[in-house]
């Protein structure tokens, strides 16, 4: 095993897998048949669409011989709608190869020979059915062991990609290798994604080096991208009554070896203005400009026309259609036919479209197959999506609650984590910060006027490592108002620490000062938001999360003197800290191991720490309510696997779920009145932030019933969860 993999990482990872795994049909058996049909379907799509292929194909062809004696247009037809046809008839081909064995091969060296098993594929049938100790190395896992080990690997060299298979194998030896093998694809799809990793859910939330130097989006390396190529294909629509013609492509660079419809394609240097439809097959952009025609041409006429076109022809019925050409340019190709000719050919291509849909989705609503595929996010009432550009979190209100102040990255004039500014009003957004280096968290340092915010900006500029860590990784980009922007890069540096510090200035984004510089990472930040009670935090002191012989830690600082002082001795992993509104109390999470962490609070000046919540799940990102009696959280303690939103009596009691509808929700905020919660969401598929109205009676859509349950009621308590005014006066 490589001397780098942790011994705890497979215990770990095995108890999160059978904790949360989801119950897919192919996890239901260990035929080798039926994983090797998941696997090569599962290639380039998603686990949510191809559930319903897959129960599909396993109903007609049940056994390996039953698939091994299909015609290869129904297989097609079947797989209409999957795309990458080239795998369909690999099956097909290997299938009739593997149906002529006494057995289904074990090793997969065997596995290698037969068509379409790849090293992938061949090691995941082979070790999720027979337990072969073999790791498998898929997207997922590649991202996975990129960010456990913060590999900043060209993974997609033979080099790198053969070290990464080796550390997949060691991992396969420390447990069963079919558990092993579907819990790492089973982190990567389900918590470490690319775009939004829920790392406060992952089992190695404590071991992993991508995480603690918070390069976790920069890791995996992006491949370069090949360069897309622009093509104008001029097709012919040739009906003859109930027919249609098509021919055998081996001209055009898409569609190999398809059926499809005739006409010539041509590379071009941009794309032209006006055409039918565009189409995307890989890297082709295709742009289809349709020309539709009907002909007395005779069927019998058609091996003349093929000798003359030099390509097989053939007239097809259009409901047989899907089985011939199943490919989705050609359903794109009837639908825009349809649409602009109307009844002309409305009765012709109909039946077509019918049966293409009846070929992809299935028609029975009491098969289980329509249960297992997700619904789009459901519409609730009092949510409001704020953002849509890039990705954006960490939201924070502004003291007199007219703006909201965000972090955005991956925006088309900056990747990188840079300060913006929402106004509540009139929904417009401003840029405040215009560095060439990382923002990791900022909040109003008092009034509307002032931020306070963490970067690792001047460590970029002062620290000769990172400079010439710059000079080798970084490339030029365009300008930006405000801001000459010469380089920018991913997120994060290989040093052993994210050196940050913490700086203050004007909301425009003028008279910035660095407060620290204690060659450390100084992060998270939490700030009073009014000046009552006189032993709490001033307006001119700060509590910031600091990483300390390798915890993380709370301490106060002094905003004018940049002096800082430790709130927590203990050597705990303390994140998150929010400052009640009148500054006495100090909330936070507690991290305590994989997939659980605490909320605690104590005194702001002196910590003095006590447990509020937490039992062997995940409580987070706590806030106050305005009144300082109630506290906001998320938690996954009745979903285990995502973050709903919860309040709770500051004393632990109380706790009532808010929303319910599946998405993961994280840094929870209330408004100053109390009546709206801003929080991060990745309901869209990205981070974005939205805003709920928390006015609403508890029998709206967005809450569960009004019936809640005290985690500790207090001696002779005879209503300990009485219904919460929602506003505060």
């Amino acid at each position: 095993m490589p001397t780098n993999t942790s011994t705890n990482d497979v215990p770990a990872l095995l108890a999160w897998y059978r904790k949360n795994r989801r119950d897919l049909p192919w996890r239901r058996s260990r035929d080798p048949y039926a994983i090797w049909l998941s696997e090569t379907m599962l290639q380039q799509t998603t686990t949510t669409a191809v559930i319903p292929y897959f129960e599909k194909f396993m109903a007609r062809y049940p056994r390996l011989k039953d698939l091994a004696a299909a015609d290869e247009a129904d297989v097609l037809a079947l797989w209409a709608g999957l795309g990458y046809y080239s795998r369909a008839r690999n099956l097909l081909r290997a299938a009739r190869e593997l149906a002529q064995l006494k057995e289904f091969p074990r090793r997969y060296e065997e596995l290698l020979s037969y068509p379409g098993f790849g090293p992938y594929t061949a090691r995941a049938v082979s070790s999720i059915a027979f337990d072969e100790t073999v790791g498998v190395l898929d997207g997922n896992v590649i991202r996975v062991l990129s960010r456990r080990f913060d590999l900043e690997w060209p993974w997609w060299q033979t080099k790198f990609r053969s070290e990464l298979q080796a550390r997949a194998d060691a991992m396969a030896q420390g447990g069963p290798p079919s558990e092993v093998n579907q819990a790492l694809m089973e982190l990567g799809s389900q918590i470490c994604t690319p775009k939004t990793p829920h790392c406060v859910l992952c089992p190695w939330l404590q071991t992993c080096e991508a995480r603690r130097k918070k390069t976790e989006l920069a890791r995996p390396m992006a491949r370069p991208r090949r360069a897309s190529e622009i093509w104008v294909w001029r097709a012919q629509v040739l009906l003859r009554g109930s027919k249609i013609k098509l021919v055998k492509n081996s001209s055009l660079p898409f569609l190999s070896s398809h059926w499809t419809l005739p006409g010539a394609a041509r590379k071009e240097a941009r794309a032209p203005k006006h055409f039918s439809f565009k189409h995307s097959v890989t890297h082709h952009n295709i742009f289809v400009k349709l020309n539709v025609s009907r002909t007395l041409e005779r069927a019998s006429s058609a091996k003349a026309v093929a000798a003359k076109e030099k390509q097989p022809a053939k007239w097809v019925a259009l409901r047989e259609l899907p089985r011939h050409a199943p490919s989705s340019v050609i359903t794109k190709a009837l639908k825009f036919v349809q649409s602009k000719n109307g009844l002309l050919v409305f009765a012709l291509i109909s039946s077509a479209m019918l049966l293409s849909c009846r070929a992809t989705v299935p028609t029975n609503p009491n098969t289980s197959t329509l249960k297992t595929q997700l619904p789009p996010p459901p519409k609730v009432a009092g949510l409001h999506q704020l953002t849509t550009v890039g990705e954006n979190y960490r939201p924070r209100v502004s003291p007199d609650g007219s703006h909201l102040l965000f972090l955005s990255e991956k925006r088309p004039n900056h990747l990188q984590p840079q300060i913006y500014e929402l106004d509540l009003s009139n929904q417009s957004q401003r840029r405040i910060t215009f560095q060439d280096g990382t923002v990791y968290d900022a909040d109003y340092a008092g009034s509307n006027d002032t931020l306070i915010y963490s970067s690792d900006t001047d460590q970029i500029k002062e620290n000769p490592i990172y400079i010439r860590q710059a000079l080798e990784k970084y490339r030029p980009t365009k300008s930006e108002p405000g801001k000459n922007v010469t380089a920018i890069g991913p997120r994060g540096f290989t040093g052993d620490l994210p050196l940050t510090d913490i700086y203050i200035g004007g909301r425009d984004g003028r008279n910035i000062r660095r407060l620290t510089n204690t060659a450390g990472f100084d992060g998270e930040i939490a700030t009073r938001r009014e000046a009552k009670g006189a032993s709490g935090p001033r307006h001119n002191e700060a509590v910031v999360v600091s990483e300390r012989q390798g915890f993380l830690t709370l301490s106060m600082l002094n905003t004018n003197s940049g002096s800082m002082w430790p709130l927590i001795i203990e050597k705990n992993n303390d994140e998150w800290p929010a400052l009640s509104p009148d500054g006495k109390h100090l909330l936070w999470m507690h991290i305590i191991g994989p997939s659980e962490s605490e909320i605690w609070m104590g005194d702001a000046r002196a910590g003095r720490p006590q447990k509020v919540l937490g039992a062997g799940v995940i409580f987070a990102w706590p806030q106050w309510l305005p009144s300082s009696t109630e506290i906001v959280f998320a938690s996954n303690k009745d979903t285990m696997k995502n973050l709903e939103l919860y309040v709770a009596r500051s004393d632990g009691t109380c706790v009532r779920r808010l929303t319910s509808d599946g998405a993961n929700k994280s840094e929870p905020v209330f408004s100053p009145d109390g009546k709206t919660i801003y929080f991060t969401s990745d309901r869209s598929g990205s981070r974005q932030i939205y805003s709920l109205d928390y006015t609403l009676p508890v029998t709206s859509p967005v809450t569960l019933p009004a019936s809640s349950t005290p985690l500790a009621a207090t001696s002779g308590q005879t209503d300990p969860c009485p219904a919460p005014s929602p506003s505060v006066k």
